[in-house]
């Protein structure tokens, strides 16, 4: 399961992808939480009504950071293959206005049905999955 979400091969579908960004957040989260409490981090106002910075800079976020770094680019990855869309289009992500149809996309769109040249369709794959422990189960 963990490798599931590390490799760029293969296909994700839209469950899979909003579940690894939920676990991504509550590494951010962690991370954050880590940073108040351990290390004595500060909202301080910046002068701009309603901007603030983060004193001294969160050393547990920027770790978290660099751990899910590679998982975000594998599920995106993953994601537009699931849409039949090569893996470089991750690349959208850092485009500004661009980045919202990306993401758009990646998060509502469902991906191509059946057999695609990355792989077989996930959902089906689920299917039967089911059906054939069903089975087994049944001629128990």
């Amino acid at each position: 399961m963990f490798t599931y979400f590390l490799s760029p091969k293969g296909r994700f579908r839209r469950r899979d992808y909003w579940f690894g960004i939920l676990v991504v957040m509550i590494i951010l989260a962690l991370g954050l939480s880590a940073d108040f409490v351990f290390r004595d981090v500060e909202m301080i106002p910046t002068g701009t009504p309603g901007e603030y910075t983060l004193e001294p800079a969160p050393l547990f976020l920027g770790l978290a950071g660099v751990v899910i770094l590679w998982p975000c680019l594998a599920m995106g990855i993953k994601r537009w293959h699931d849409r039949d869309k090569s893996g470089w289009f991750v690349l959208l992500g850092m485009v500004p206005i661009v980045n919202l149809y990306a993401y758009f996309s990646l998060l509502f769109l469902p991906g191509t049905r059946g057999l695609n040249r990355f792989g077989p369709d996930p959902r089906e794959e689920e299917r039967y999955l089911r059906t054939s422990e069903h089975s087994a189960s049944s001629h128990n």
